[in-house]
């Protein structure tokens, strides 16, 4: 929308969504179609408009980007059936609250997503949470990401195999893949195969493994008991 459209009288506390509520009663432009921008960035709708402003300053200006009918009806769509993203415009793809909906029901449609969205932490995260595979099609800074990557591995062990180098390295992050999937031992790391604790949780879950192992760990009596 061109020019300044409205202006409201606004609570701190109220959050993006209950916003956009109000902007419907004096816009007229349903919720559903708006966007919220400030700064640059686009508002999810469970963040408080405190949280937004400025420290101090008792003024928020916020952009609306509206949505096309049709974009309005792909975001409720993706909100049932988050596959649905594979089949979706580029405007729709390039659409962070639509992409939001559709990786939290189906984690894996961030591979549809626009690059730069999948580059969003917020969307990666919840991606990942939902499905641990779909870590494989994060941008590759939030595939070196730890946290992205922890989240990606309690959901899925064999997420691991898409992280970066940098964080399969990481000891917290193998030992909790390896806690759920043993099998994981010969994708780790040299330095941590060597390491007699991250052995011992391996073959205690999968004893096969023992063969990737150096000698040294091969040679070790309470892993060769333990597999």
């Amino acid at each position: 929308l061109g020019g300044p459209l409205c202006r409201l009288k606004a609570d701190g506390a109220w959050t993006v969504a209950e916003t956009k509520v109000e902007l419907t009663l004096a816009t007229g432009v349903p919720k559903r179609e708006q966007r919220l921008v400030a700064g640059g960035r686009e508002l999810p709708d469970d963040e408080t408009l405190a949280f937004v402003r400025d420290i101090g300053s008792n003024h928020l200006e916020l952009t609306l980007i509206r949505r096309t009918p049709e974009q309005a009806a792909w975001l409720e769509r993706l909100g049932r059936d988050g596959q649905a993203l594979l089949g979706a415009p580029d405007a729709v793809r390039a659409d962070r609250e639509a992409v939001l909906a559709a990786v939290r029901g189906h984690g894996d449609a961030l591979r549809c997503a626009a690059p730069e969205l999948q580059a969003d932490k917020e969307i990666v995260l919840e991606a990942v949470h939902q499905n641990g595979r779909a870590l494989a099609w994060a941008a590759d800074e939030l595939r070196a990401d730890r946290e992205v990557v922890l989240e990606a591995v309690r959901r899925h062990p064999w997420a691991l195999t898409n992280a970066d180098d940098s964080v399969r390295a990481d000891k917290q992050i193998v030992i909790t893949a390896l806690k759920q999937e043993g099998g994981l031992y010969p994708y780790v790391e040299p330095s941590l195969r060597a390491d007699t604790g991250v052995a011992l949780i391996a073959v205690h879950r999968a004893g096969e493994v023992l063969e990737h192992a150096p000698m040294a760990i091969r040679a070790d009596r309470e892993v060769v008991l333990a597999a």
